[in-house]
C-alpha cells in the first residue's frame, strides 16, 4: 500500500536512507506505507474500491475484502494497541519503557474482512458498501456468468462469524462455453446459436435470449424450413431435432458412429438441400448421408468429412475431407464432377454462390480459394486471409460477395469477382468460430471463443475502397511505429534494458520539428557568415542575434521527458548537424549538462551509422577530447560550491552555538533505527520458518 503526498518537497522524507534522498522538482511523491496479506498467495489480477471497502481477487474464485477505517476508528484502534503494548511491557518487567506512542500504523487503518468465495474462477469484480454494514460484490466468472455476493461486515456480524451468501447468478442470457454454430431463421427475426452446453434462440430486435434448450456439444446446426425446429449435429455423432415451441428434444439418433482411430469425432457439417425437404450430413465416419428428415441414402468418401454444402440450384454437392481435397458431386446421381487439390491443410468451411457458379473454400492454412463450378478451375488464391486459419464463410444471397471469419478475431467481407477485400469488422477478443448471413443480406451474425455474439448491420453509407485502404495503412503505420519505438534496441544493451519506457507521440514529433527548424536556421546563418536576414525565431520569439543561442533555447524549451524521443526521430543527416552544434556549445561552456545528455542519446542511438560516416569521425574525436575537460570543470565548480556551503553552515553553528537541521537529522536516525529493527524481525521469522 502506498500514500500519495501532494505536498512534495515541503515535507521532509523520513522513510529513506540519506543516500536515497535526492532532489526532485515534482510536487507529487508516493511513499510505501506497508503491505497487507491476502488469503491466497497467487498474483493479484484486479483491485476495486468504493472508498470504504477494497476488493481484491486473483486467478481463483476467492475475493479478499479490506475495510478502510475512519479517522476516529483509527485513533481508537491505535490507542488500544498502545495500551496493550504498555500492559505487556509491565508484565514483562520492562521498566525502561514507560510510555508507548499511539501513532497510527497501516494495521490500524486497514481491517481484514471475511473472504468471499465465488462459484467459479474470476475475471473481474466490483464492490459497493452500504451504511448498514452490508457489502455487495458483483463478480464476473470465466464461464461468462455474473454473480452477486453479499457479506455483512458490522461488528455484530463479525462476532457471530456468519458466512457470506450468493444472492443471485446471472447466467441464462449468455453461453457458458464457446459458440460453435449460428444461424438465422427465414424471416431474420430470430437467431439460433449453439455451444457445448445448450442451444439458444435469440430475438434479433432486442438481442434477448427467448429460449434455452440443453443439448449435446454442438458442432453444427441449421434451422429447418418453417422456423419451428432446429437440427443440431453433436460431437458424439448424434443428430438432434429440437422443437422451439415446447423447448424439447424431439429426436436423437446416432447418425455418424465415432471412429476409434480419429482424434476428433462427431458430425462436422450439415447442409439443407435446395428443395428444403431434406439435408445432407457428414462426419468422422467417412460417410456422407442424405436425409429426407430420415436416412434415405449414403455416399462413402475417402476420409473424414470436415465440411459439405449443397448448391441452391440443387445440382452440386461439395464435400471437403481430411485428405486435403474437396470433391464436387452431381447431387442427383452422386457422380463425380470435379476434384479440387492444392491445399497444405484441410478445408474447414465452404459455400456456393446463389447462382451456383462459384465455390469458395477456407482452410487452416489461412487462405481462401475461389473455384468455378463449370470446369473446377481455381479463379483466385487469397493468401493470409485470416492469420491462424479460416473457420467459417458465407455468401451474401444473390451476390458474389461473401463474409469470412478466422483465428485473427475479425470478420472480413470479400468480392469474389474482382478478388478484393471490401471491409474488415473488428470487435471479437478471441477466435471467431462461426458466422451466418440473413436471407436478405442485411445482417451478419458472428460468434466465437469470447462467448459473445455480434450482430452487424449493413448501412446505406457509400464505401470507397481506396479510402478504406488508406485508413488501414495509416493505422498500421502508427501501430508499427509505436511497436518499433518500444522495441528499439540500443547498442551495448540487451534484454529488458533495451526496452524504451516511452513512445513517440505528437508532442515528441512537435519537439523534433522545433529542433529541426532551429538547426536549419543555424545552418543558414553559419553558411552566410551572419549576413543573412535574421529569422523570425531569432527576432521575435527568442530575441537573440546568436543562432547558437537559438538552438540552446529550443533544447531548453523541450520537456525533459520528450527530449530523448525527439532526438531519436531525427534523420541521420541532422544528427551530424546536432553534434556540431553541441560541440560549439561545449566550447563556449553553455549548458554542459544539457549538451552532454543530448550528445549521449544521439551517439547511443546512431553510433553504428556515425562510425561508418567519414564526416562524423572528426566531430566525434573532438567531442571525445572536449567533453571530459568540460565535465571536470563542472564537477570542480559543484564541489567548490558544496564546500563553501558547508563552511558557511559551520560558521553559523559556531556563532549561534546551535546545530542546524537537528530535527531532520533525528528523523533520519529514527528511520534507520526502525528499518534495522524491521530487518531483525524479518530475519527472526525466516529463521523460525
Amino acid at each position: 500500500m502506498f500514500c500519495l503526498d501532494t505536498e512534495g518537497e515541503s515535507k521532509p522524507v523520513i522513510d529513506k536512507e540519506e543516500e536515497e534522498i535526492k532532489d526532485d522538482a515534482s510536487i507529487v511523491e508516493v511513499v510505501q506505507m506497508g503491505s497487507v496479506l491476502r488469503s491466497r498467495g497467487d498474483r493479484v489480477c484486479g483491485l476495486q474500491s468504493d472508498g470504504r471497502v477494497v476488493a481484491c481477487h486473483g486467478k481463483g474464485p476467492t475475493v479478499d475484502l479490506f475495510a478502510v477505517l475512519t479517522e476516529m476508528e483509527v485513533a481508537t484502534k491505535a490507542a488500544n494497541r498502545a495500551r496493550k503494548e504498555r500492559k505487556r511491557a509491565r508484565e514483562a518487567g520492562n521498566t525502561t519503557t514507560t510510555t508507548s506512542t499511539a501513532t497510527p500504523q497501516l494495521a490500524d487503518e486497514i481491517r481484514k474482512l471475511p473472504t468471499l468465495r465465488a462459484a467459479n474462477k474470476l475475471l473481474g469484480v466490483d464492490v459497493m458498501s452500504e451504511r448498514s454494514g452490508l457489502v455487495r460484490v458483483a463478480a464476473l466468472h470465466t464461464d461468462n456468468s455474473v454473480a452477486l455476493l453479499s457479506s455483512d461486515i458490522s461488528a455484530k456480524e463479525q462476532k457471530e462469524k456468519k458466512e457470506e451468501s450468493q444472492v443471485s447468478v446471472l447466467g441464462r442470457p449468455g453461453h457458458r462455453t464457446e459458440i460453435r454454430a449460428v444461424a438465422f431463421t427465414s424471416l431474420s427475426d430470430q437467431v439460433v446459436t449453439g455451444s457445448a452446453e445448450a442451444l439458444k434462440v435469440w430475438n434479433r430486435g432486442d438481442t434477448q435470449a427467448t429460449l434455452t434448450v440443453p443439448c449435446g456439444p454442438v458442432t453444427t446446426l441449421l434451422v429447418v424450413p418453417g422456423d419451428r425446429h432446429a437440427l443440431v449435429g453433436t460431437r458424439s455423432g448424434h443428430l438432434q431435432l429440437i422443437e422451439f415451441a415446447s423447448a424439447t428434444l424431439l429426436e436423437d439418433i446416432l447418425a455418424h458412429e465415432p471412429d476409434e482411430t480419429a482424434t476428433d469425432t462427431g458430425v462436422w457439417s450439415v447442409a439443407l438441400t435446395h428443395d428444403g425437404r431434406g439435408f445432407v450430413s457428414g462426419g468422422s465416419d467417412k460417410m456422407v448421408k442424405f436425409w429426407k428428415f430420415r436416412d434415405s441414402r449414403a455416399l462413402k468418401v475417402a476420409d473424414q468429412v470436415t465440411c459439405l454444402r449443397c448448391s441452391s440450384g440443387g445440382r452440386f454437392l461439395a464435400v471437403a475431407t481430411l485428405d486435403l481435397k474437396e470433391t464436387i458431386y452431381f447431387i442427383d446421381s452422386l457422380r463425380l464432377c470435379h476434384e479440387l487439390y492444392g491445399k497444405s491443410l484441410p478445408a474447414t468451411c465452404m459455400d456456393f454462390s446463389t447462382d451456383s457458379t462459384l465455390l469458395v473454400t477456407g482452410s487452416k492454412d489461412s487462405s481462401l480459394r475461389i473455384y468455378g463450378t463449370d470446369f473446377g478451375d481455381q479463379r483466385k488464391l487469397l493468401k493470409n486471409a485470416h492469420q491462424g486459419g479460416v473457420t467459417d464463410l458465407r455468401f451474401i444471397p444473390k451476390t458474389h460477395m461473401f463474409f469470412s471469419c478466422g483465428h485473427d478475431s475479425t470478420v472480413k467481407q470479400w468480392d469474389a469477382d474482382n478478388f478484393q477485400r471490401i471491409i474488415t469488422l473488428e470487435g471479437h477478443t478471441g477466435i471467431v468460430r462461426c458466422l451466418s448471413v440473413c436471407p436478405r443480406g442485411a445482417w451478419v451474425l458472428s460468434g466465437g471463443q469470447d462467448r459473445s455474439l455480434r450482430l452487424w448491420e449493413r448501412t446505406q453509407e457509400p464505401l470507397v475502397l481506396e479510402e478504406e485502404r488508406e485508413e488501414e495503412l495509416k493505422r498500421k503505420e502508427e501501430e508499427d511505429g509505436t511497436t518499433a519505438t518500444q522495441r528499439r534496441v540500443l547498442p551495448g544493451e540487451e534484454g529488458a534494458q533495451a526496452v524504451r519506457p516511452t513512445v513517440a507521440t505528437h508532442h515528441t514529433e512537435k519537439a523534433a520539428d522545433m529542433i529541426l527548424e532551429a538547426l536549419s536556421v543555424y545552418r543558414e546563418q553559419v553558411e552566410s557568415g551572419g549576413k543573412a536576414e535574421p529569422h523570425y525565431l531569432m527576432t521575435y520569439v527568442y530575441k537573440t542575434s546568436d543562432p547558437l543561442r537559438l538552438v540552446l533555447e529550443v533544447l531548453r524549451k523541450v520537456k525533459s521527458s520528450e527530449l530523448e524521443e525527439a532526438i531519436m526521430v531525427l534523420p541521420m543527416d541532422r544528427i551530424l548537424e546536432l553534434l556540431v552544434v553541441v560541440r560549439a556549445m561545449l566550447r563556449r561552456g553553455w549548458a554542459v549538462e544539457l549538451a552532454t545528455r543530448v550528445l549521449v542519446v544521439a551517439l547511443r542511438v546512431n553510433l553504428p551509422q556515425l562510425l561508418a560516416s567519414a564526416n562524423a569521425k572528426p566531430v566525434i574525436h573532438s567531442l571525445a577530447a572536449l567533453l571530459p575537460t568540460k565535465m571536470q570543470e563542472l564537477e570542480d565548480m559543484i564541489g567548490f560550491n558544496l564546500a563553501g556551503l558547508r563552511h558557511l553552515k559551520d560558521r553559523v553553528e559556531q556563532r549561534s552555538e546551535t546545530q542546524l537541521f537537528v530535527e531532520a537529522s533525528q528523523r533520519v536516525k529514527e528511520s534507520r533505527r526502525k528499518r534495522k529493527k524491521k530487518d531483525r524481525a524479518v530475519k527472526r521469522v525466516l529463521m523460525a520458518l
